[in-house]
């Protein structure tokens, strides 16, 4: 889950990426970690903060607007993804590690977390295989991809229920150590799910009975594509498994916005007026990289700016 961080126009049929040429913005490292530690996922609290999920630590960092790193939440798993609902963050985390699988594999687990860190609630997953990707299909309910099946599974988060909500062969990888279904968002009535085992974005209408309707499509082919974020106005920013190039396309075309701070990027996240983009990087953890952890902001009104005026 390494990578670099895209920005990408996706308004609908399937597209390319093409090579970028060069970089038009800077961007700030707001937190370093130690070589070494695998940063996976991030999330924008309400309050403005940035959290994001430290697998290597098993806990979640914070990022606080004008007041920097936080107390983090130490939660006993390692973190994989993070939701967040009105004073509590949903987290999807495993017991044991990809490196070091418990005696029943992964040890899928969701944690309902309060904002002050306390664990208020632990769902086990067994049936599962390798769940790697969640959006929140609604207040209650989650909807969590599973890398190794190519299953999307909804689990009640009052109940602790779960259920197979939709699977397709095609979301699931060939090579069985591989990873297939990855980011998972739902952007304007339908479920976007990356697929990193094909390089591919694909869609699923949701019905008005929160059920899958009509057939997967496949909207457009993204090599290395792993977390991901639709933006209001269409465009979408993902994070690739090569490289270290944030890259924004149009129309087909592909412009690199950032090439530096974010070596193997694993997520990428929006504020909520879409002005600034937050990126993950784990110095290259999983390609054999020695670099340190990044949490790098990035002004998307600057890259803006920039293409206006021409500089």
């Amino acid at each position: 889950m390494t990578g670099i961080a895209l920005l990408i126009a996706c308004s609908g049929g399937a597209s390319e990426a093409e090579t970028p040429t060069e970089p038009i913005a800077k961007s700030e490292v707001l937190a370093r970690f130690a070589p070494g530690t695998f940063l996976e996922n991030l999330e924008i609290a309400p309050n403005g903060d940035v959290v994001f999920t430290n697998y290597t630590a098993k806990r979640l960092e914070i990022w606080r607007p004008g007041g920097g790193l936080q107390t983090p939440i130490d939660l006993g798993a390692h973190a994989m993804n993070v939701v967040a609902r009105d004073s509590e963050f949903v987290v999807l985390a495993h017991r044991g590690s990809m490196a070091a699988p418990t005696a029943d594999g992964l040890g899928n687990v969701v944690m309902i977390v309060a904002y002050d860190g306390e664990i208020r609630e632990t769902i086990d997953l067994p049936q599962a295989a390798a769940l790697n990707g969640m959006a929140l299909l609604s207040q209650t309910v989650a909807l969590l991809g599973d890398s190794a099946t190519g299953r999307v599974w909804q689990v009640n988060l009052e109940s602790d229920l779960a259920s197979v909500w939709f699977e397709d062969p095609s979301l699931a990888p060939e090579d069985p150590a591989g990873f297939g279904l990855n980011g998972l968002q739902i952007h304007d009535g339908a479920l976007y799910l990356a697929n990193s085992a094909d390089a591919s974005l694909s869609r699923i209408d949701i019905g008005a009975d929160s059920a899958p309707s009509g057939d997967l499509e496949r909207v457009a082919s993204l090599p290395g594509i792993d977390d991901f974020k639709y933006a209001a106005d269409g465009r979408l920013f993902f994070a690739p498994h090569t490289d270290v190039v944030l890259v924004r396309a149009r129309d087909g075309s592909v412009e690199p916005v950032l090439d530096e701070h974010v070596d193997g990027a694993t997520a990428v996240e929006l504020t909520p007026d879409g002005t600034t983009l937050y990126a993950l990087g784990t110095g290259g953890v999983f390609i054999g990289g020695t670099g340190e952890a990044t949490l790098v902001r990035l002004p998307l009104t600057a890259i803006e700016t920039d293409k206006e005026t021409g500089q």
